[in-house]
Protein backbone atom coordinates (compact mmCIF):
# COMPACT_ATOMS: atom_id res chain seq x y z
CA UNK A 1 0.00 0.00 0.00
CA UNK A 2 1.23 3.51 -0.98
CA UNK A 3 1.61 6.47 1.73
CA UNK A 4 1.88 10.33 1.11
CA UNK A 5 5.30 10.78 1.67
CA UNK A 6 6.21 14.70 3.10
CA UNK A 7 9.94 16.19 3.68
CA UNK A 8 11.74 14.70 6.32
CA UNK A 9 12.90 16.96 8.97
CA UNK A 10 16.49 18.21 9.29
CA UNK A 11 19.31 15.28 9.74
CA UNK A 12 19.41 13.38 12.74
CA UNK A 13 21.88 14.94 14.36
CA UNK A 14 19.63 17.89 14.88
CA UNK A 15 17.28 16.45 16.38
CA UNK A 16 17.14 15.83 20.93
CA UNK A 17 18.20 12.84 21.64
CA UNK A 18 15.21 10.59 22.80
CA UNK A 19 14.55 9.01 26.06
CA UNK A 20 13.20 5.78 27.50
CA UNK A 21 10.29 5.62 29.26
CA UNK A 22 9.93 3.04 32.23
CA UNK A 23 8.22 0.34 32.39
CA UNK A 24 6.95 0.65 28.86
CA UNK A 25 11.05 1.41 27.38
CA UNK A 26 13.22 -1.42 25.35
CA UNK A 27 17.05 -2.56 25.95
CA UNK A 28 18.40 -1.58 22.30
CA UNK A 29 21.29 0.80 22.29
CA UNK A 30 19.78 4.05 22.07
CA UNK A 31 20.03 5.79 18.72
CA UNK A 32 19.29 9.26 17.24
CA UNK A 33 15.45 8.79 15.50
CA UNK A 34 14.00 10.80 12.26
CA UNK A 35 11.29 11.89 11.82
CA UNK A 36 8.56 9.34 10.30
CA UNK A 37 6.58 10.07 7.11
CA UNK A 38 3.04 11.31 8.17
CA UNK A 39 -0.32 8.86 7.47
CA UNK A 40 -2.18 9.42 4.37
CA UNK A 41 -4.85 12.19 5.50
CA UNK A 42 -8.03 10.21 4.20
CA UNK A 43 -7.05 7.98 6.08
CA UNK A 44 -7.48 10.40 9.46
CA UNK A 45 -9.76 10.30 11.95
CA UNK A 46 -11.62 14.22 12.19
CA UNK A 47 -10.39 14.34 15.30
CA UNK A 48 -6.68 13.62 14.85
CA UNK A 49 -4.27 16.26 14.45
CA UNK A 50 -2.30 15.67 11.11
CA UNK A 51 0.72 17.54 11.93
CA UNK A 52 3.51 14.87 12.48
CA UNK A 53 1.73 12.00 12.32
CA UNK A 54 3.06 8.45 12.40
CA UNK A 55 3.04 5.65 9.91
CA UNK A 56 1.56 2.56 11.87
CA UNK A 57 3.38 -0.63 10.58
CA UNK A 58 2.25 -4.38 10.80
CA UNK A 59 3.07 -6.68 13.62
CA UNK A 60 6.59 -8.10 13.67
CA UNK A 61 7.09 -12.00 13.70
CA UNK A 62 9.62 -12.21 16.20
CA UNK A 63 7.65 -13.04 19.15
CA UNK A 64 8.81 -11.52 22.30
CA UNK A 65 7.87 -12.78 25.78
CA UNK A 66 7.61 -11.12 29.34
CA UNK A 67 5.02 -8.46 28.80
CA UNK A 68 2.41 -6.78 31.27
CA UNK A 69 -0.91 -8.27 31.38
CA UNK A 70 -3.25 -7.42 28.33
CA UNK A 71 -6.10 -8.56 26.34
CA UNK A 72 -4.22 -8.74 22.03
CA UNK A 73 -6.85 -8.28 20.07
CA UNK A 74 -6.40 -11.73 18.44
CA UNK A 75 -5.00 -14.95 18.10
CA UNK A 76 -1.29 -14.62 17.67
CA UNK A 77 -0.30 -18.10 17.05
CA UNK A 78 -1.31 -21.68 17.08
CA UNK A 79 1.86 -23.64 16.77
CA UNK A 80 4.11 -24.72 19.37
CA UNK A 81 7.34 -23.14 19.24
CA UNK A 82 8.83 -26.26 20.47
CA UNK A 83 7.25 -29.67 21.27
CA UNK A 84 5.51 -29.46 24.49
CA UNK A 85 5.31 -25.53 24.48
CA UNK A 86 2.55 -23.54 24.00
CA UNK A 87 1.68 -19.61 23.42
CA UNK A 88 -0.18 -17.92 25.38
CA UNK A 89 -2.51 -15.89 23.66
CA UNK A 90 -3.02 -13.75 27.11
CA UNK A 91 0.32 -12.53 27.75
CA UNK A 92 2.29 -13.24 24.86
CA UNK A 93 2.66 -10.30 22.04
CA UNK A 94 4.32 -10.57 18.70
CA UNK A 95 3.69 -6.92 18.10
CA UNK A 96 5.67 -4.96 20.10
CA UNK A 97 6.69 -1.92 18.52
CA UNK A 98 8.73 0.92 19.26
CA UNK A 99 6.94 4.63 19.39
CA UNK A 100 8.51 8.16 20.03
CA UNK A 101 6.52 10.87 21.49
CA UNK A 102 8.46 13.82 22.13
CA UNK A 103 11.83 12.83 22.73
CA UNK A 104 10.82 10.17 24.85
CA UNK A 105 10.75 6.63 23.52
CA UNK A 106 8.12 4.35 24.08
CA UNK A 107 7.63 0.08 23.46
CA UNK A 108 4.43 -1.24 23.83
CA UNK A 109 1.88 -3.59 21.50
CA UNK A 110 1.32 -1.65 18.29
CA UNK A 111 -3.02 -2.81 18.54
CA UNK A 112 -2.79 -0.75 22.19
CA UNK A 113 -2.73 2.79 19.40
CA UNK A 114 -6.45 1.34 18.29
CA UNK A 115 -7.91 -1.48 20.53
CA UNK A 116 -9.37 1.09 22.47
CA UNK A 117 -9.87 4.33 20.23
CA UNK A 118 -12.15 5.14 17.54
CA UNK A 119 -10.62 7.72 16.24
CA UNK A 120 -7.70 5.70 15.77
CA UNK A 121 -9.77 2.31 14.95
CA UNK A 122 -9.41 2.77 10.77
CA UNK A 123 -5.69 2.42 11.22
CA UNK A 124 -4.73 -1.24 11.87
CA UNK A 125 -4.94 -2.52 8.26
CA UNK A 126 -2.84 0.26 6.94
CA UNK A 127 0.88 -0.88 7.98
CA UNK A 128 2.78 -1.95 4.64
CA UNK A 129 4.16 -5.07 4.30
CA UNK A 130 8.19 -5.38 5.52
CA UNK A 131 8.20 -1.94 6.91
CA UNK A 132 11.07 -1.74 9.58
CA UNK A 133 9.26 1.13 11.44
CA UNK A 134 8.59 -0.06 15.30
CA UNK A 135 11.46 -1.88 14.57
CA UNK A 136 14.04 -0.23 16.11
CA UNK A 137 14.88 3.17 17.56
CA UNK A 138 16.14 4.51 14.50
CA UNK A 139 12.88 3.88 12.87
CA UNK A 140 9.98 4.80 15.66
CA UNK A 141 6.37 4.92 14.80
CA UNK A 142 5.98 8.58 15.27
CA UNK A 143 3.30 10.03 18.08
CA UNK A 144 2.13 13.49 17.55
CA UNK A 145 1.19 13.99 20.99
CA UNK A 146 3.20 14.97 24.31
CA UNK A 147 5.44 11.75 25.97
CA UNK A 148 3.07 12.74 29.18
CA UNK A 149 -0.12 12.29 27.83
CA UNK A 150 0.92 8.57 25.87
CA UNK A 151 2.69 7.94 29.52
CA UNK A 152 -0.75 8.16 31.53
CA UNK A 153 -2.33 6.30 28.95
CA UNK A 154 0.18 3.47 28.97
CA UNK A 155 0.05 3.29 32.70
CA UNK A 156 -3.60 2.76 32.84
CA UNK A 157 -4.24 0.31 30.02
CA UNK A 158 -1.21 -1.76 31.24
CA UNK A 159 -2.88 -1.33 34.74
CA UNK A 160 0.49 -1.22 36.07
CA UNK A 161 -0.38 2.60 37.82
CA UNK A 162 -3.39 4.28 37.53
CA UNK A 163 -2.90 8.24 37.58
CA UNK A 164 -3.56 10.09 40.87
CA UNK A 165 -3.04 13.61 40.67
CA UNK A 166 -5.03 16.15 38.84
CA UNK A 167 -2.51 16.97 36.17
CA UNK A 168 -2.07 13.56 35.28
CA UNK A 169 -5.91 12.70 34.60
CA UNK A 170 -5.77 15.49 32.67
CA UNK A 171 -2.92 13.87 30.66
CA UNK A 172 -5.23 11.23 29.97
CA UNK A 173 -8.32 13.28 29.43
CA UNK A 174 -7.06 15.06 27.07
CA UNK A 175 -5.38 12.26 24.84
CA UNK A 176 -8.84 10.04 24.74
CA UNK A 177 -10.81 13.03 24.04
CA UNK A 178 -8.79 13.45 21.10
CA UNK A 179 -8.60 9.92 19.91
CA UNK A 180 -12.46 9.02 21.25
CA UNK A 181 -10.84 6.53 23.77
CA UNK A 182 -14.76 6.01 25.33
CA UNK A 183 -13.44 3.44 28.10
CA UNK A 184 -10.61 5.25 29.82
CA UNK A 185 -12.09 9.04 29.05
CA UNK A 186 -15.16 7.86 30.98
CA UNK A 187 -12.90 6.47 33.72
CA UNK A 188 -11.09 9.83 33.79
CA UNK A 189 -14.29 12.07 34.10
CA UNK A 190 -15.18 9.74 36.99
CA UNK A 191 -12.03 10.17 38.83
CA UNK A 192 -12.31 13.74 38.37
CA UNK A 193 -15.67 14.48 39.21
CA UNK A 194 -15.01 12.43 42.47
CA UNK A 195 -11.42 14.73 43.16
CA UNK A 196 -11.98 17.30 45.88
CA UNK A 197 -9.51 19.25 44.43
CA UNK A 198 -10.44 20.18 41.43
CA UNK A 199 -12.44 23.77 41.88
CA UNK A 200 -15.17 25.24 40.01
CA UNK A 201 -12.87 27.28 37.44
CA UNK A 202 -11.36 23.99 36.53
CA UNK A 203 -14.42 22.01 36.39
CA UNK A 204 -15.74 24.70 34.02
CA UNK A 205 -12.46 24.89 31.65
CA UNK A 206 -12.47 20.93 31.28
CA UNK A 207 -16.06 21.38 30.48
CA UNK A 208 -15.31 23.10 27.47
CA UNK A 209 -11.89 22.05 26.95
CA UNK A 210 -12.99 18.35 26.75
CA UNK A 211 -16.56 18.86 25.76
CA UNK A 212 -18.03 17.50 28.97
CA UNK A 213 -21.02 17.81 28.80
CA UNK A 214 -22.59 16.01 31.92
CA UNK A 215 -20.83 19.04 33.69
CA UNK A 216 -22.46 21.85 31.85
CA UNK A 217 -25.40 23.17 33.63
CA UNK A 218 -24.26 21.62 36.69
CA UNK A 219 -21.29 23.88 36.81
CA UNK A 220 -23.12 26.81 35.43
CA UNK A 221 -25.68 26.67 38.00
CA UNK A 222 -23.27 26.54 40.92
CA UNK A 223 -21.43 29.89 39.73
CA UNK A 224 -24.64 31.66 38.99
CA UNK A 225 -25.47 30.76 42.45
CA UNK A 226 -22.75 32.67 44.47
CA UNK A 227 -22.64 36.82 43.93
CA UNK A 228 -20.62 37.97 41.11
CA UNK A 229 -18.55 40.11 43.84
CA UNK A 230 -17.08 36.67 45.20
CA UNK A 231 -16.50 34.64 41.96
CA UNK A 232 -12.77 32.95 41.92
CA UNK A 233 -10.55 35.54 40.75
CA UNK A 234 -8.85 33.29 37.61
CA UNK A 235 -12.20 33.23 36.39
CA UNK A 236 -11.89 35.65 34.06
CA UNK A 237 -7.89 34.47 33.58
CA UNK A 238 -8.93 30.95 32.79
CA UNK A 239 -11.87 31.26 31.15
CA UNK A 240 -11.54 34.14 29.12
CA UNK A 241 -14.57 35.52 26.93
CA UNK A 242 -16.23 32.67 27.72
CA UNK A 243 -17.17 34.40 30.99
CA UNK A 244 -19.39 37.38 29.09
CA UNK A 245 -22.26 35.21 28.19
CA UNK A 246 -22.12 34.03 31.88
CA UNK A 247 -22.47 37.75 33.11
CA UNK A 248 -24.81 38.81 30.81
CA UNK A 249 -27.05 36.03 32.05
CA UNK A 250 -26.40 36.31 35.60
CA UNK A 251 -27.22 40.19 35.28
CA UNK A 252 -30.38 40.10 33.27
CA UNK A 253 -32.13 37.58 36.13
CA UNK A 254 -30.83 39.65 38.75
CA UNK A 255 -32.10 42.65 37.35
CA UNK A 256 -35.87 40.57 37.33
CA UNK A 257 -35.56 39.27 40.66
CA UNK A 258 -35.28 43.22 41.55
CA UNK A 259 -38.05 44.47 40.23
CA UNK A 260 -39.91 41.50 41.69
CA UNK A 261 -38.68 42.50 45.30
CA UNK A 262 -39.66 46.05 44.73
CA UNK A 263 -43.11 45.03 43.35
CA UNK A 264 -45.64 47.07 45.44
CA UNK A 265 -48.40 47.14 43.26
CA UNK A 266 -51.87 47.13 44.81
CA UNK A 267 -54.24 43.92 44.45
CA UNK A 268 -58.02 44.26 43.49
CA UNK A 269 -59.70 43.78 47.23
CA UNK A 270 -62.32 41.43 46.56
CA UNK A 271 -62.73 39.88 50.04
CA UNK A 272 -64.59 43.23 51.54
CA UNK A 273 -62.52 42.70 54.66
CA UNK A 274 -62.02 46.15 56.40
CA UNK A 275 -58.15 46.14 57.05
CA UNK A 276 -56.76 46.75 53.36
CA UNK A 277 -53.80 47.61 54.27
CA UNK A 278 -52.74 44.45 56.17
CA UNK A 279 -53.79 42.42 52.91
CA UNK A 280 -51.65 44.37 50.97
CA UNK A 281 -48.69 43.98 53.17
CA UNK A 282 -49.45 40.28 53.60
CA UNK A 283 -49.53 39.54 49.27
CA UNK A 284 -45.89 41.47 49.71
CA UNK A 285 -44.81 38.95 51.45
CA UNK A 286 -46.00 36.07 49.90
CA UNK A 287 -44.40 37.48 46.57
CA UNK A 288 -41.09 38.35 48.29
CA UNK A 289 -40.66 34.89 50.24
CA UNK A 290 -40.74 33.05 46.52
CA UNK A 291 -38.71 35.60 44.88
CA UNK A 292 -36.21 35.46 47.66
CA UNK A 293 -35.87 31.55 47.19
CA UNK A 294 -35.23 31.47 43.64
CA UNK A 295 -32.64 33.91 44.87
CA UNK A 296 -31.08 31.74 47.11
CA UNK A 297 -27.38 31.49 46.78
CA UNK A 298 -27.08 27.60 47.07
CA UNK A 299 -30.42 25.88 46.53
CA UNK A 300 -32.41 28.37 43.73
CA UNK A 301 -35.71 27.40 42.97
CA UNK A 302 -37.23 28.08 39.33
CA UNK A 303 -39.70 30.64 38.28
CA UNK A 304 -41.97 27.56 37.71
CA UNK A 305 -41.38 26.24 41.26
CA UNK A 306 -42.17 30.05 42.67
CA UNK A 307 -45.48 29.90 41.04
CA UNK A 308 -46.08 26.65 42.31
CA UNK A 309 -45.38 27.57 46.30
CA UNK A 310 -47.16 30.78 45.85
CA UNK A 311 -50.06 29.12 45.09
CA UNK A 312 -50.23 26.78 47.53
CA UNK A 313 -49.29 29.75 50.25
CA UNK A 314 -52.48 31.80 48.98
CA UNK A 315 -54.72 28.62 49.58
CA UNK A 316 -53.52 29.14 53.09
CA UNK A 317 -54.52 32.68 53.61
CA UNK A 318 -57.99 34.18 55.26
CA UNK A 319 -58.23 36.41 52.52
CA UNK A 320 -57.16 34.18 49.66
CA UNK A 321 -60.24 35.54 47.57
CA UNK A 322 -57.98 38.71 46.88
CA UNK A 323 -54.43 36.79 46.89
CA UNK A 324 -55.75 34.36 44.12
CA UNK A 325 -56.68 37.18 41.63
CA UNK A 326 -53.54 38.30 42.50
CA UNK A 327 -51.23 35.56 41.85
CA UNK A 328 -53.10 34.16 38.49
CA UNK A 329 -52.61 37.62 37.34
CA UNK A 330 -48.77 37.55 38.47
CA UNK A 331 -48.60 34.22 36.72
CA UNK A 332 -50.15 35.18 33.26
CA UNK A 333 -48.08 38.28 33.08
CA UNK A 334 -45.37 35.26 33.48
CA UNK A 335 -43.28 37.70 35.86
CA UNK A 336 -42.39 34.67 38.30
CA UNK A 337 -41.32 32.36 35.13
CA UNK A 338 -39.77 35.04 33.47
CA UNK A 339 -36.35 34.01 34.43
CA UNK A 340 -37.19 30.10 32.17
CA UNK A 341 -36.69 32.29 29.29
CA UNK A 342 -33.56 34.18 30.27
CA UNK A 343 -32.45 30.92 31.27
CA UNK A 344 -33.17 28.78 28.04
CA UNK A 345 -31.61 31.90 26.02
CA UNK A 346 -28.62 32.66 27.92
CA UNK A 347 -27.56 29.28 28.18
CA UNK A 348 -27.60 28.33 24.70
CA UNK A 349 -25.36 30.90 24.12
CA UNK A 350 -23.18 30.41 26.89
CA UNK A 351 -23.20 26.35 25.56
CA UNK A 352 -22.02 27.62 22.45
CA UNK A 353 -18.88 29.73 23.48
CA UNK A 354 -17.81 26.61 25.37
CA UNK A 355 -17.64 24.43 22.32
CA UNK A 356 -20.75 22.32 22.94
CA UNK A 357 -22.58 23.62 20.06
CA UNK A 358 -26.36 21.32 19.49
CA UNK A 359 -25.94 19.99 23.49
CA UNK A 360 -29.32 19.73 24.26
CA UNK A 361 -29.80 21.74 27.20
Amino acid sequence: MEHTQIPMTPPPSTQPPAVLASPFQFTQTQAEVPHTPRLPSSLLSPQMVTDTQATIVAPTETPVVGLMQSSPTQSLSTEDPVPGVILDDGFYYKDLKIMQAGNTLFQFPVHWLWDKSVGLNPLKGIAPAGSKEGKSAKDPIVLPDPPEEWRAYLAWRSHTSAPSDLITWGHLLRLTTKYDMREPRAEAIKALEDNPELTLVQRLLFCSEFQIEEWFLPSIHRLLAIPQEEWPDDLIQVLGRRVTPIIKMKGALETRNKILLNNHSPIKHVCFRGDKTTCQAMWDYLVQDVTNRMMHPENPITGTEAQSILLQNVAKQPSNQCFTAAAQSLIEKGALAKDQEIMQKGMRVIADEFGLIGMKL
